[in-house]
């Protein structure tokens, strides 16, 4: 299956990699990644370059198929006739979102997905207010 994500270089972990030590000798239990190339990440192709059995390519691709991005604005896609076209890929160089947090109707805590406004890190609608700066005369300043 090929996956097409809004993010470029998108990685989505399956299976961390272990370490494992046992009498002062140790081992790695490898792990099953999603790293996302471009923005695409073709199963069947890090299937044949990582040694994966089927079986953890199926694995991992049940985990993306359940993963709560897919299908979500700025998340992930399958890469099919259903959805071809669909997916706004983004401009070339980077675009910065709204460093605004919430909490979404499942309970999951969500980044706002608008841009941020001039040299902010905020939308528009999340731009925190700041309060002028009142002069201080000299005469009020105290020196201790």
């Amino acid at each position: 299956m090929r996956f097409v994500a809004r993010a470029e270089r998108a990685k989505y972990v399956y299976k961390p990699m272990v370490k494992h030590v046992n009498g002062g000798v140790a081992t790695m239990e490898r792990g099953l990644t999603a790293r996302f190339l471009g923005h695409v990440f073709d199963s069947e192709r890090a299937q044949k370059a990582l040694g994966w059995t089927d079986e953890d390519r199926r694995a991992v691709e049940r985990f993306l198929l359940e993963h709560y991005d897919f299908n979500r604005p700025n998340g992930f896609y399958l890469e099919d006739a259903q959805h071809v076209g669909e997916v706004a890929m983004p401009a070339a160089g980077a675009v910065l979102r709204c460093l605004e947090f919430f909490v979404n109707e499942a309970g999951e805590s969500e980044q706002c997905p608008n841009e941020v406004v001039g040299d902010g890190e905020y939308c528009s609608a999340h731009e925190p207010v700041v309060p002028p700066e009142v002069p201080v005369a000299p005469s009020e300043v105290v020196n201790i």
